[in-house]
């Protein structure tokens, strides 16, 4: 894949609309806290892809410390990002993996916030966590090879857009 493919890799998911909020699905029900809605209110935009299953995010081999903790304070996290207090966001989803350490999402989410700020070597170890966590997950991926491109990395910036397109077609769309 030459250079010129992932940069048009990256614009599209950009341009999609791919960004912090592609990243943001409840952790437990495999949807976004803004999707969830209340009598007489419309369903809100983030969340819009789905996991293959919730099973992609939460391994079988995870014993959360506290997963109601984890949940709230992973909920907080996802008000934060949409608020662009990208810093505080940070710091409560590093407050959430203490209390559920193997989950994906929240990996993917605090990549993304770290991409917010600009701390791409940060939001490439938290990438490559949802990685390890989360391997069939498109987004994942994505987010990586996103982070690997801004630090110039570019064999493994295409190696997991690549990665990213195989496993979800639908992303180069």
């Amino acid at each position: 894949m030459s250079k010129g493919l992932v940069i048009f890799l990256c614009v599209s998911f950009l341009v999609l609309g791919m960004g912090l909020s592609a990243f943001v699905l409840r952790p437990d029900v495999g949807e976004s806290p803004a999707t969830s809605t209340k009598e007489g209110e419309a369903p809100g935009e983030l969340g819009s892809g789905s996991p293959s299953s919730v099973d992609d995010f939460i391994p079988t081999q995870s014993n959360p410390k506290n997963p109601e903790e984890h949940q709230r304070l992973f909920n907080k996290a996802v008000l934060h990002l949409d608020d662009k207090h990208y810093d505080r966001a940070i710091n409560v989803l590093k407050e959430a993996i203490e209390a559920h350490d193997g989950h994906a999402l929240t990996y993917q989410l605090l990549g993304s916030a770290y991409e917010a700020r600009r701390q791409y070597v940060s939001a490439i170890g938290a990438f490559q966590r949802a990685v390890e966590l989360a391997p069939r997950e498109a987004k994942a991926h994505m987010g990586l090879g996103v982070s690997y491109l801004r630090v110039e990395q570019h064999p493994k910036a295409i190696e997991h857009l690549s990665k990213a397109v195989r496993l979800d077609p639908g992303l180069d769309e």
